[in-house]
């Protein structure tokens, strides 16, 4: 595990500052709360179908796309067992700015996952280029984050773009969640079922994936946010990274250690206001632990720090 958690967040400021947050009847609401500054800190609208690509003369390209027909591999939940399946096979949907132009993909897989576009606001994607939200280990849905931290990908320039990674990830960071529709021939075919795949197979599906190719050669330069819970508590983060840097992905790639939630309306599961992470507050000493780490793009994994 990288060293990304082991960091410190120090409130340095007791000023109060303003923080949007959702109450339970999904109004935006405003509250003032403490701000965490880190101390040594480096760096609804339908959707209807239509997926375009900026002008991406400048940018830098992915390499090209594994076809549909690219086997992957992994551990089906239901049987234990292996299993093999294609890109076509996968459940996922784009995640799109205010525009609606694509900035990233994920993967639903639990019932509760919406199985739609996800769409940011612009004000939330906005801040999201700078800060994180703090939301308290135990807090319950729907209570206002406590404050917010500058983020391990922030200090960007305007010309950089931000691309979201979103899966489940597995409690020990060993890998993430993916549901595919079997084409096993039977009375099962068509169904869909969830299967468990490591860091590097994930990464192989994203840099196939259309949406999130598109997303990557909107920029010339950016940042990748895997939004996963918990990929950075084990190996499934720096094998994501590195099977996007084989693929060509010119973003570092930021992962967390602790659980990533959305923060948006309760109303509007689709939308996204911002991103949190769940720590550990102390109250008294009011420090944190960052649990975001960098993998570049160019190098071998390194903590944000």
């Amino acid at each position: 595990m990288l060293g990304g958690a082991d960091r410190l967040v120090e409130l340095l400021s007791r000023q109060a500052c303003p923080v949007l947050a959702r109450d339970h009847n999904g109004d935006a609401v405003r509250r003032a709360v403490d701000p965490l500054v880190e101390a040594d800190r480096v760096n609804t609208h339908p959707f209807d179908g239509r997926v375009t690509v900026g002008d991406a003369e400048a940018a830098r390209r992915v390499d090209s796309p594994a076809s549909h027909e690219t086997v992957f591999r992994g551990t089906e939940y239901a049987t234990g067992e292996s299993h093999d399946f294609t890109s076509d096979q996968i459940v996922r949907y784009p995640i799109l700015d205010a525009d609606r132009e694509p900035v990233g993909v994920h993967y639903p897989s639990d019932p509760q996952d919406i199985e739609e576009p996800l769409v940011w606001t612009r004000e939330g994607l906005e801040h999201t280029r700078e800060s994180y939200y703090v939301v308290e280990k135990d807090a319950p849905l729907g209570q206002p984050p406590f404050g917010t931290a500058p983020a391990s990908w922030g200090a960007m320039t305007p010309e950089q773009g931000l691309v979201f990674r979103k899966a489940h990830g597995h409690p020990d960071g060993s890998g993430y969640t993916i549901k595919i529709t079997r084409k096993t021939p039977g009375a099962d075919a068509g169904e869909k079922t969830t299967v468990a795949v490591d860091g590097e197979t994930y990464g192989q599906i994203n840099a196939a994936d259309e949406y999130y190719r598109q997303a990557v050669s909107r920029f010339a330069t950016g940042k990748d946010v895997d939004m996963a819970c918990f990929a950075d508590a084990g190996p499934a983060a720096q094998g994501a990274a590195t099977s996007l840097r084989a693929a060509g992905v010119p973003f570092d790639v930021h992962a967390s250690a602790a659980e990533v939630i959305n923060i948006g309306p309760l109303d509007a599961p689709n939308v996204l206001d911002g991103i949190g992470a769940r720590v550990e507050v102390d109250k008294e000493s009011l420090m944190i632990r960052n649990p975001w780490s960098v993998h570049s793009a160019a190098r071998e994994p390194t903590s944000s720090d």
